[in-house]
């Protein structure tokens, strides 16, 4: 298991868990962010965001929100 910060642009991988509270985890709820969702990283720069798809959605995260996600690569 690895965080959603260390995936490279094109990666998938399927969420696993979050490294925070209740609240943490309810606030990635609310955009649609669930453990055991199929996730693609579509955009990741040297700095600033994280562009997501997950469930034919984009979605940005900060670095620090994707440091706390954690996810299982798949080849």
């Amino acid at each position: 298991m690895t965080s959603l910060l260390e995936l490279e642009q094109g990666d998938k991988a399927i969420i696993k868990g979050f490294i925070g509270g209740y609240r943490f985890q309810v606030q990635l709820n609310n955009l649609g962010i669930h453990e055991g969702d199929e996730i693609e990283i579509k955009k990741k720069g040297a700095f600033g965001p994280l562009l997501i798809s997950v469930h034919n959605s984009n979605v940005a995260l900060g670095r620090g929100v994707a440091a706390k996600v954690m996810v299982e690569k798949v080849e």
